[in-house]
């Protein structure tokens, strides 16, 4: 009844002719449900599924796609469902113990025709024999088929994945993380990345940055690859150039994510909170589509550039339906290619112009957010802060300040220029002080009682607003910025919270060492994409000096023998980077912009995150660490 998927092998056979991780995930996708009915001669199927395979089908595979598979209903595994003995089920879900209970109630209660189980890891042994203890008394299993997939992963692009692990930098970093949540912490990451690898058919050189929690990863991930091959799952090829896996942690780079960004896609996710390629306003949903020409070609640039590019769509549209009138003259054939050309080109026509509705829509919204948050200052006085290492610039205070911008943003600039201050350097020190004391008194005058009010409850202690969040985020930063940072008791043994990292998380050693050598250097790159730049960089070029300061910082490790290698004599081609704690589409977006330029063409570039943080996401799971 328990049989391992063929994914993983047939990925190698298409990754040979280059096809995206999305392309890839799609195929094994239609490949489950189109075999999932078995030897049912019905047309049509039921889809059930749990939160994690919605969200793994929901950005790759569109309602009408599924209805051309046969299946004509889709259902959440653990909602209310009638039966339909008639109907062959389709299941996808993890293999927790709660949906294998679900499952084996279906089957006890002869809810379908035929039950096909496909959970998107593999089920373990204790999850198997649960889900025997639950089909004892039926008849008979025949009808119940179990497979393992390696689907352990969302792609929401095409060289893009996230493993949809909430508050994924919180619980590294939380004292109240235990052990036992740790090691399933890592084990969710392990598998995610392992079933990333299968599906692209890719047996990587692993290299880590210095923390604790790369490290941690960066071994299992390299066992796992030792195990696939020799179950003959991965199955490396000599005369490929071999990829490499590189592994970052957040905590080399906590600026990232709090700064504006001010990119199509990006913007999208950061102020309208974007999920899987869908934007929500109001109670109307507005999809992202892959088939549309605009998101493929400008998702990632400024949003001025893609308004421009939507006008000209607009004005295109409008062209092009004129061309298609009906002609007015008597000339009946004339009239008859016209009304041809018209149907012809009907499908194609509408679904342009809901794609460019769509994007009309969305760039209003945006327009509108920008204007009211003053969104396009934050970003330029960010981009001047990690760029060009502008430090002390008046415009800094004056938009902490400004009472009409939203107060997470605010905290966010603030909070910006604090951690990436020199702490040598006094007056900077002094400012980013200042800083937090003015944005303090504040939110503080903001949230105090008006006249009538209880001045007991005034003098109280804060519990919550923003004044705390700013305080308890400042609090964490100086807390992990620390040139030594005090060893406390380990409650949970070595991986409980603080104590799961190396030194100072941003002092002068390690990972802080790598940040602070990253920011200010008049390049135009994040620091986790100049880490990939200097990986693929290869053999003496004109960053030399610069790749082997930043190489001195990562570690590297062949899964092949399990043993530690030089990076300098290496030379990669394609990378895959994957960020613990959480990336964001504006890292994202910053590695395919390396991509693209010139000098890095034959270079390609997979990224992958815990999850993918919006910056207000980002602030709370910093506030919440300060909490404790």
């Amino acid at each position: 009844m328990h049989s391992p998927s063929q994914v993983g092998r047939a990925g190698a056979q298409k990754a040979a002719a280059g096809p995206s991780l999305r392309e890839l995930t799609k195929a094994a996708l239609m490949d489950m449900l189109s075999g999932g009915r078995g030897q049912d001669k019905v047309d049509w199927t039921v889809l059930i599924f749990d939160d994690f395979a919605r969200d793994l089908i929901a950005p790759i595979l569109k309602v009408g796609e599924l209805r051309r598979m046969g299946v004509t209903l889709f259902l959440k595994v653990d909602g209310v469902r009638e039966a339909i003995p008639d109907a062959p089920a389709v299941y996808l879900c993890q293999p927790t113990a709660a949906n294998i209970k679900l499952i084996g109630q279906d089957v006890v209660n002869n809810k379908y025709r035929s039950y096909n189980v496909h959970f998107t890891s593999p089920v373990t042994r204790k999850n198997l024999e649960l889900l025997a203890v639950e089909l004892q008394g039926v008849d008979s299993i025949a009808n119940v088929r179990v497979k393992d997939q390696f689907l352990s992963f969302v792609a929401p692009e095409k060289d893009l994945f996230t493993l949809q692990v909430p508050s994924s930098y919180y619980t590294i970093g939380s004292v109240h993380t235990t052990q036992e949540q740790i090691g399933a912490y890592f084990e969710e990451l392990t598998n995610g990345i392992i079933h990333v690898l299968l599906m692209l058919q890719m047996v990587p050189i692993v290299v880590y940055v210095n923390t604790d929690p790369a490290e941690e990863l960066a071994r299992a991930v390299t066992a796992r690859i030792k195990d696939t091959i020799r179950e003959h799952y991965l199955a490396p090829h000599a005369e490929v150039a071999r990829p490499v896996l590189i592994i970052c942690d957040r905590n080399s780079d906590l600026a990232t994510p709090l700064i504006q960004p001010f990119t199509y896609r990006a913007l999208l996710h950061d102020t309208l909170n974007m999920a899987l390629n869908k934007v929500r306003i109001g109670s109307q949903d507005y999809e992202l589509d892959p088939r549309d020409s605009i998101w493929n070609e400008c998702a990632g640039a400024e949003l001025p550039d893609v308004m421009e590019k939507t006008a000209e769509a607009v004005d295109e549209m409008k062209k092009k339906k004129a061309e298609l009138g009906v002609g007015q003259d008597d000339d009946v054939q004339a009239q008859t290619q016209a009304l041809t050309r018209v149907m012809e080109s009907a499908t194609s026509i509408s679904e342009q112009n809901r794609f460019l509705t769509t994007h009309s829509t969305l760039q209003t919204e945006l327009d509108r957010v920008i204007r009211e948050g003053k969104l396009d200052q934050f970003n330029g006085v960010a981009e001047e802060i990690v760029f060009q290492g502008v430090f002390q610039n008046p415009k800094i205070k004056e938009l902490c300040m400004a009472k009409d911008a939203p107060m997470e943003q605010r905290v966010r600039l603030a909070l910006l220029q604090y951690l990436l201050s020199d702490p040598d350097n006094k007056a900077a020190m002094d400012f980013a002080k200042d800083m937090e004391m003015n944005l303090a008194r504040h939110a503080t005058a903001a949230a105090a009682p008006g006249e009538g009010e209880d001045a007991a409850a005034a003098a109280a202690p804060a519990t919550g607003g923003d004044d705390v969040q700013l305080h308890l985020a400042y609090k964490y930063l100086r807390k992990v910025r620390g040139f030594s940072m005090p060893q406390k008791e380990e409650k949970h043994g070595k991986a409980a919270g603080l104590n799961f990292l190396k030194g100072g998380l941003l002092g002068k050693s390690g990972a802080g060492q790598l940040m602070q050598g990253l920011i200010g250097s008049n390049q135009k790159l994040l620091p986790h994409t100049r880490i990939v730049d200097a990986v693929l960089q290869g053999g003496a070029g004109k960053r030399s000096e610069e790749r082997q300061k930043i190489l001195r910082n990562l570690n590297c490790i062949d899964p092949k023998t399990g043993q530690s290698v030089s990076l300098g004599s290496l030379t990669f081609n394609t990378a895959l980077c994957f960020v613990i704690g959480g990336g964001n589409y504006f890292e994202y977006e910053d590695m395919k912009a390396w991509e693209r330029a010139e000098e890095n063409r034959g270079k390609s570039v997979f990224y992958g995150a815990t999850e993918l943080t919006t910056g207000n996401n980002f602030l709370n799971q910093l506030s919440h660490l300060g909490q404790e």
